[in-house]
């Protein structure tokens, strides 16, 4: 088990991640025929109607699961699933060793380790064993340990997807009654990918390829070959779990003191902030010894500059193999580049003929309505039809009128004619 857990580590070096055995990370298996008395527990408001199981994983980078513990509620999260996941549980009580064989180092001056670590997202704890992203990186550092973090954090995402692809039983709702049915087909599911993952390592798809019309039983010899595997690993597993045993035994008595020790330095924070300066300056280091190498590979000589060349475009390559020669570089003062500028496409400038008539139109919208509400429309001339208001100490009178005479004397004859009509009956 250690010197598989050693391979991953190995190989998470080339990204900067000496030391890392793989993601952890959850997702929901969606169970339709769930009792009405449970949907409560089992049901939540952003994954629909349905209700939901709980699952947590760890894969590593080639899609091989070594954890899969199912059967939680939904509602459960990667954090409250944490405090009752048996793999973290055997972590903390010293039944299951993280330990690499051997010593690592994750930059030339940290100190040297032994504690494997995980890939996780943000809502886990702040544990010596968990390697969570910087959700606001501060420097250029900061934000390549994000990126590369993230990038390789992609391996449990990927390993849900093809479970989910392979086994169209875990993508859809489930329609079994009980919960232990549906997640020991889930387990199942899980046992078949880990067969075909360590099958297409071994090439056994390969072997069949070339075997297909020979006359070779493949299955029979796969099947004798898997079982003894599986032996030797629960052998080991036994092996391991004993000796992890007898690490916290002192005179056949469990050695409380030891398994508290133990507990405090994987929950500790210290050591999380710890693991996490280290990997920022060996993401320094990585981005230093690239920059040295092309700087040195720019001064070397002709060899050294094509070698440089080909990796920066064969145009780079042109340019800098015939400096190198003595020729003429372009680019300079004397051989100055032309530039062509491109001409704008239809649908950018119909986007700037409508940007502009929208602003002038709400600007002179505004200002219209501002010189409504302060009166500055009268003076400027604006609304004459308003009838105009009399002004104060005017001496006009109704006589001084045009049309005041004929106005008057057709309203009285109008008088004059209504009093007739009220005579005495």
């Amino acid at each position: 088990m250690k010197s598989k857990l050693q391979d991953i580590s190995e190989r998470n070096s080339e990204d900067g991640f000496k030391g890392c055995i793989g993601c952890v990370d959850c997702c929901k298996i969606h169970w339709k025929n769930c009792p009405g008395s449970l949907k409560g527990q089992y049901h939540t408001t952003k994954e629909g109607k349905l209700a939901t199981i709980a699952v947590e994983a760890w894969a590593d980078r080639d899609l091989f699961v070594w954890h899969w513990f199912a059967g939680r509620c939904g509602t459960n999260n990667d954090k409250t699933l944490l405090e009752v996941s048996p793999l973290f549980n055997s972590i903390l009580n010293g039944t299951y060793d993280v330990n690499l064989p051997t010593d690592y180092r994750l930059h030339r001056n940290a100190q040297n380790r032994r504690l494997g670590y995980f890939l996780v997202d943000g809502i886990h704890p702040r544990w010596t064993i968990f390697a969570r992203p910087i959700h606001s990186p501060a420097s250029v550092d900061e934000g390549q340990y994000k990126k590369v973090q993230e990038a390789l954090r992609k391996g449990i995402e990927r390993a849900f997807d093809v479970l989910q692809a392979r086994f169209q039983v875990l993508r859809r709702e489930s329609f079994l009654w009980y919960k232990k049915n549906v997640v020991m087909v889930s387990k199942v599911c899980v046992v078949l990918h880990n067969m075909l993952v360590r099958m297409n390592q071994e090439g056994f798809f390969v072997e069949d390829s070339q075997a297909e019309g020979q006359g070779v039983n493949l299955i029979t010899e796969l099947h004798d070959e898997e079982t003894f595997r599986l032996q030797e690993r629960r052998t080991e597993k036994l092996r391991e779990e004993q000796e992890a045993k007898e690490a916290i035994m002192v005179d056949g008595r469990l050695d409380l003191e030891a398994l508290c020790i133990k507990e405090s330095v994987i929950t500790s924070p210290i050591g999380f902030s710890a693991l996490r300066k280290d990997l920022i300056r060996c993401m320094e280091e990585r981005r230093r010894s690239v920059g040295v190498s092309g700087a040195a590979g720019l001064g070397a000589g002709t060899n050294r500059t094509s070698a440089v060349a080909n990796a920066l475009g064969e145009r780079a390559g042109a340019l800098l193999a015939n400096w190198a020669n003595g020729g003429v570089m372009s680019g300079t003062a004397a051989t100055p580049l032309p530039v062509a500028l491109a001409k704008p496409s239809m649908p950018s400038q119909l986007w700037r003929t409508d940007r502009a008539l929208g602003v002038t139109f709400f600007v002179l919208g505004f200002l219209g309505m501002m010189m409504e509400e302060r009166g500055m429309s009268r003076g400027m001339g604006i609304n004459m039809d308003k009838a105009r208001e009399p002004e104060i100490g005017d001496t006009t009178a109704f006589e001084d009128v045009k049309g005041y005479d004929e106005a008057k004397a057709e309203l009285e004859g109008i008088v004059h004619c209504k009093s007739e009509s009220r005579g005495p009956v």
